[in-house]
């Protein structure tokens, strides 16, 4: 496994950090504020390069290796973790329509998702489940040449942008969980009030509201109940996507941890003269650390095949990982702030914020481990 970039993956990740400084970094206190990306970022992501990266070219993207979209996901949590999460469900939405969909919903939606024009959305969870496929509640009801769908879905990300949304839902015959592509705004459909989250500013999320949405069967995508088996292998995908955004995260908390200790003067000297503070970097360094290599081990193995078990089990494990390491990384760099640690203009209080939230989100971490141990137990 080789950590060094090449000058292409380099030049990108270049341009991408401009980007984020240019686009990004003014708007972080508005985005902490009302939870909200500033207008035409997606259009600019897109225009940029950065939504498509991973895509094949044939659709406008850049066909970059796996490696490189994380690079990219890290850069981005290091200035503010919450547009991550936005584009890495677009994307998730387009890979579903790409690998499953009909070519005409690949020619009506994957190049305007990628140059940003419009942003896909992910609806599984409801407020009874967020893993098990037989307790979903949203129903499809098929004739000869339409589906109806109603139901209600919950923290749905980019569900107040325009785009497509794959929904999933059961069969009203058979109960089969299914996977279907809806235009958002459509007829039918209607949203929550914003819920306020904590962390993770910047890609809000709703209630859906599905009131006898009808849709052509040709928007089915995959074969009819094989819509938990799709989830299963694009979620894979995501919570790398959600691993990397915690190591940017933890690198981000470690450089303003570093930069404060070697700032902070005691009789004189820098703090990082104690041991005491020596011992604690030293922790932050190492969880950050041993989770990039998890990161780019993951990314490694997606590179080969996303729908494999392996790659399941290690995209599970790494999401796990990172998500209990990154609250345990901004604690410590709070900490060796201080008195100063919890204040605002500091910043690490806002990494703290989106940290501690991470395990709630892309399933949690015990469904993560069973996952996981299915698979090694199963190797032995």
């Amino acid at each position: 496994m080789n950590f060094e970039f090449d000058q292409d993956q380099k030049a990108i990740l270049d341009t991408v950090k401009i980007f984020l400084q240019r686009e990004l970094a003014p708007h972080v206190e508005e985005i902490q504020d009302n939870d909200h990306l500033p207008d035409g970022f997606f259009k600019k992501a897109g225009e940029l390069g950065i939504i498509g990266l991973s895509m094949p070219e044939e659709f406008g993207g850049s066909e970059m290796p796996v490696e490189t979209l994380m690079a990219v996901y890290t850069e981005i949590g290091k200035v503010c973790p919450g547009p991550t999460i936005a584009i890495t469900t677009t994307l998730a939405g387009m890979e579903i329509i790409r690998k499953y969909g009909s070519q005409e919903l690949k020619d009506k939606y994957l190049e305007a998702c990628i140059m940003g024009d419009i942003v896909g959305s992910m609806a599984f969870t409801e407020a009874g489940t967020g893993s098990d496929p037989k307790q979903l509640t949203t129903v499809a009801t098929e004739d000869k040449n339409y589906i109806i769908l109603n139901g209600v879905k919950r923290f749905i990300t980019n569900a107040a942008y325009p785009g497509p949304m794959i929904v999933y839902a059961k069969a009203s015959d058979d109960g089969a969980c299914s996977a279907y592509v809806i235009d958002k705004f459509c007829d039918g459909y209607s949203l929550s009030s914003k819920w306020e989250k904590i962390g993770l500013r910047g890609s809000p999320i709703y209630d859906v509201f599905l009131d006898n949405i009808c849709i052509p069967k040709t928007n089915r995508v995959g074969k009819k109940g094989a819509g938990f088996d799709i989830l299963l292998s694009e979620s894979a995908v995501g919570k790398m996507g959600h691993a990397a955004m915690s190591l940017g995260i933890m690198e981000a908390c470690k450089s303003l941890g570093i930069k404060y200790a070697k700032e902070k003067l005691h009789r004189e000297k820098p703090i990082t003269k104690f041991q005491a503070i020596q011992l604690k970097i030293a922790d932050i360094c190492m969880l950050t650390e041993s989770a990039k290599w998890m990161v780019y081990k993951c990314a490694a193995l997606a590179s080969k095949d996303t729908t494999s078990q392996e790659f399941r089990a290690y995209a599970a494990l790494v999401k796990a990982y990172a998500a209990e390491t990154v609250p345990k990384v901004a604690l410590m760099a709070m900490n060796l702030m201080g008195a100063y640690g919890p204040m605002r203009e500091y910043q690490v209080e806002r990494y703290l914020r989106d940290a501690v939230t991470e395990p709630h989100v892309e399933v949690v971490s015990d469904v993560q481990r069973i996952i996981s141990a299915g698979y090694f137990i199963a190797q032995e």
